[in-house]
């Protein structure tokens, strides 16, 4: 029933984004559903979905996870490329602020309260796993300059590899690399490249923990 009227309630800006980045062909199959509570606050640049169309395929702001207040607004700005390859849930009280490139693979599911800020490139893998209360910010959005005026704290990417599991409260910053079946542990701070898969990573400074390690939902 809660997403009934969830749905019901954010008809209106389900059509609105619908209509905004899609033809009427595939606008009317209204692939991506936005919850009432979702602030659209700019419908610019493209959505790509490269994955066969079906209703409610992409969610944003639905969701019911007991620690975050459910009344808690979710946003969403785009002003670059948003390209979906399959089914995606960002959750409850999430933000969306892209400026560049943002890839979601297949089964994407951001629990709530996820905050991402696309300035340069962010691409999540298949099957990714967000928890709760993290962050992704491929940018410092102020710039930074030394005594000759050149820039030293430029944009750079983030990849998240295929089945990655990144726990709650956890924060990844640019130039970040997290390769296929790894667990990030809970509140987390990654600011690097890792290369060994299937490992667990941990900390404020992202120390492996243990490698050869599978996980499932």
């Amino acid at each position: 029933m809660h997403n009934i009227l969830n749905f019901l309630f954010g008809l209106p800006k389900t059509l609105i984004i619908n209509f905004k980045y899609f033809s009427w062909h595939d606008a009317w199959r209204l692939p991506i559903w936005v919850t009432f509570r979702c602030r659209l606050r700019a419908l610019k640049g493209e959505i790509k979905i490269e994955a066969p169309l079906k209703p409610g395929m992409i969610k944003i702001g639905y969701g019911d996870v007991g620690v975050i207040d459910n009344h808690e607004r979710a946003s969403f700005s785009n002003d670059g490329l948003i390209i979906f390859k399959g089914k995606t849930n960002i959750g409850v009280a999430s933000k969306i602020d892209n400026h560049a490139i943002l890839v979601f693979g297949k089964n994407f599911v951001a629990t709530a309260k996820t905050s991402i800020t696309c300035y340069c490139k962010i691409t999540f893998g298949d099957d990714v796993l967000v928890s709760w209360d993290t962050s992704f910010m491929d940018t410092d959005v102020h710039k930074v300059f030394d005594s000759d005026h050149h820039r030293i704290n430029e944009d750079k990417s983030i990849n998240i590899g295929n089945q990655v599991w990144i726990g709650f409260g956890t924060t990844v910053l640019k130039g970040s690399f997290i390769p296929n079946g790894c667990v990030i542990g809970a509140n987390s701070t990654i600011t690097k490249c890792y290369t060994q898969e299937k490992s667990i990573i941990v900390g404020n400074v992202g120390k492996t923990y243990l490698s050869g390690i599978s996980w499932e939902v």
